[in-house]
């Protein structure tokens, strides 16, 4: 039996949470679109993890969908920090357990 590899990258990760706080509230694409003040097109390309939103458009979505940034990142769950070289913190998307 073969396993399904699931892409486990911000955009994605991000799209099937926007998805699924988006259908909690019985919303479709447009009227998210509406209450973010965003375009229907963005709202897809989030969705389908085509497209990773700048920090203005991830709190418009926060509001819209009424929820915290943390909600639609998901940043303790799937977020792990690593340590760079020069003290710089980086980001490496792991898998859900």
């Amino acid at each position: 039996m073969a396993t399904k590899k699931t892409d486990w990258t911000l955009e994605k990760r991000l799209g099937e949470v926007v998805t699924r706080e988006r259908e909690a509230l019985d919303l479709s694409q447009e009227d998210l679109a509406h209450r973010a003040g965003l375009s229907t097109s963005t709202i897809q390309k989030y969705e389908a993890g085509e497209r990773e939103p700048r920090a203005r458009a991830l709190l418009q979505l926060a509001s819209a969908l009424e929820v915290s940034a943390d909600v639609l990142l998901e940043h303790s769950h799937w977020v792990q920090p690593k340590i760079g070289a020069k003290g710089y913190i980086h980001s490496r998307v792991r898998p859900i357990r």
